[in-house]
């Protein structure tokens, strides 16, 4: 008897385990009931403080006792949207030493398991991986796969560019390259594979993952690759008057600059004097850029993107893989409702759409002309309106968010998918149809942009999951993990994926009923191909097959 009480005791007793790494030991902590163990907040670099602010990451210097990671680290600095499913906490812990991953990890088994590292979105803006929805408790171990997140520079703090040595901008970019070289190089004491790294990330995250597929400094870092509702592939990205212009209004409102272009005649006292502000003054000011000129765009010309992601695509210079890669239905209505939150609202009943004439539109696109202007504008612009005439389904506030949506997100991640494919690649693609029965979202916006991710990390953002969004979360986890182990996310008794190629390019369409779909000849991001420079002409396909 007294054995068999020992036997149950032993069974309910948390045992936490110490894990070696290159830096020093880490002690984890069990996730019983789930056979689980997580590793949070493992600091990969030093803290970006001080004479650190705007410069590349330190790794982090060793450590000789136990470092305790038991607890999910803050969140970097930043501009909070408030109580959102897709923000961070607006009442968390937020500060700028914030450069820490976690991981998660399956137990059993002694073959090195996959590990799939995730990438937070948030426009470059926000984000944080101590969000309740990025918990990779449950994918690990639905999937028996490793399941690491890692948090990055954001905003001003992240992606400041004063275009000297110690400001260089993307900043938040070569964290990213540090956390995976760190897991990477720390994967074989987890029980993980080093050669079996598969990024995945959403919106930002996304961008995030088509840059790395480019850039020189993350040749060898992982195998695969996920990009949700994100790409490089944007007209916007190679804009570099904009970025100086972000900067100098930055410095100008933090009372670092003056109208007279201080930050270009004398970048290195403007520096200076933004090193020496309180980590808060960032996060006001983010608030501020982000209503009035948006994100924060990563910048061109430095060792991690020597050039313009465009001509990188056209010319071939990407890295050879599979790739799984998408979109859902609407992509748009969340992130114009995020533009102008006072003509629309952001949640409202259900059935409700707003008021949003042909007139209310164009003087919409006109404060934006940035994005679409002259010709290209009334070119692309009058082909939703158009259908608005035709349609009486569909509204003038539903075309505008389709031309934000397909303009920032959609019609880039197809040029990815066509790109990747006619240098054979294996790519598959999906357009996620599944609108979550709880969603506090208007009817009229649809599927939206991130409505996909509580059902690929297994956790309910709303209440909780139906008995359907169960089933429907562990399919959506078993595809993810297929594709991860084996390059193909067909799963058994499911729909077998197709391989999206430029020549036919069918897709799976995730719903209550998945199905493959073909792409039509008429589709929507055709007219968007010249103003992208993803015209796919010969003299591309003799470019691409050359780099074969």
């Amino acid at each position: 008897m007294k054995l068999l009480i020992l036997l149950l005791v032993a069974t309910l007793v948390r045992c936490d385990r110490t894990v070696t790494t290159t830096n020093g030991p880490v002690k984890g902590i069990s996730l019983s009931p789930k056979k689980v163990e997580a590793f949070l907040g493992i600091p990969y670099a030093e803290p970006p403080v001080g004479p650190l602010r705007f410069a590349k990451p330190v790794p982090k210097s060793s450590w000789e006792e136990t470092y305790d990671a038991s607890e999910l680290p803050p969140t970097c600095v930043q501009t909070l949207l408030g109580d959102l499913y897709f923000s961070p906490d607006p009442n968390g812990k937020m500060s700028e030493d914030c450069l820490y991953l976690n991981l998660w990890v399956p137990e059993g088994g002694s073959d090195p398991k996959p590990i799939m590292l995730f990438i937070h979105g948030g426009g470059f803006m926000t984000g944080a991986t101590n969000m309740r929805i990025y918990n990779g408790a449950n994918l690990a171990e639905h999937g028996d796969v490793i399941v690491a997140t890692i948090n990055y520079r954001v905003g001003t703090l992240g992606f400041f560019s004063g275009f000297i040595e110690n400001a260089a901008g993307n900043m938040g970019l070569y964290d990213q390259v540090m956390a995976i070289q760190w897991i990477k190089d720390n994967a074989k004491y987890f029980g993980g594979d080093p050669d079996n790294i598969v990024l995945f990330g959403e919106s930002a995250g996304g961008f995030s993952v088509s840059l790395h597929l480019i850039s020189p400094l993350s040749k060898g870092l992982f195998k695969r690759a996920i990009l949700q509702s994100g790409t490089a592939i944007n007209p916007l990205f190679s804009d570099h008057g904009g970025l100086e212009a972000i900067g100098r209004i930055v410095a100008n409102l933090l009372g670092c600059a003056d109208e007279n272009d201080s930050l270009k005649k004398n970048p290195e006292a403007v520096v200076d004097c933004m090193k020496a502000l309180p980590s808060e003054k960032f996060s006001e000011i983010d608030t501020v850029i982000l209503k009035n000129a948006g994100v924060q765009f990563p910048r061109i010309g430095d060792s991690f993107l020597p050039e313009n992601v465009v001509d990188l695509f056209n010319n071939g210079d990407f890295k050879d893989t599979e790739i799984l890669l998408g979109v859902t239905r609407d992509e748009g209505p969340l992130l114009f409702t995020l533009q102008v939150p006072d003509l629309l609202g952001l949640f409202g009943e259900k059935g409700e759409t707003p008021v949003f004439n042909e007139t209310s539109a164009r003087q919409y696109f006109h404060h934006v002309s940035r994005i679409v202007n002259g010709e290209v504008h009334n070119e692309i612009v009058d082909k939703y309106f158009d259908r608005v005439k035709k349609d009486p389904g569909y509204t003038y506030v539903k075309a505008t968010a389709d031309i934000i949506g397909d303009f920032i997100i959609t019609c880039g991640v197809v040029f990815q998918a066509d790109y990747y494919s006619l240098r054979d690649n294996p790519v598959y693609f999906y357009l996620f149809d599944y609108r979550p029965d709880s969603t506090p979202l208007a009817e009229w916006m649809g599927v939206a942009h991130f409505d996909e991710m509580q059902y690929v990390f297994g956790n309910p953002v709303h209440g909780e999951f139906t008995e359907y969004e169960e089933e429907f979360s562990r399919d959506i986890m078993d595809m993810w993990v297929a594709f991860a182990k084996t390059g193909n996310p067909s799963i058994p008794g499911g729909v077998k994926w197709p391989r999206y190629t430029y020549q036919d390019p069918k897709y799976l369409v995730i719903s209550k009923r998945d199905r493959v779909a073909v792409k039509p000849d008429n589709y929507r991001c055709e007219p968007w191909r010249e103003l992208f420079q993803a015209v796919i002409d010969e003299d591309t396909l003799q470019r691409l097959k050359k780099k074969h």
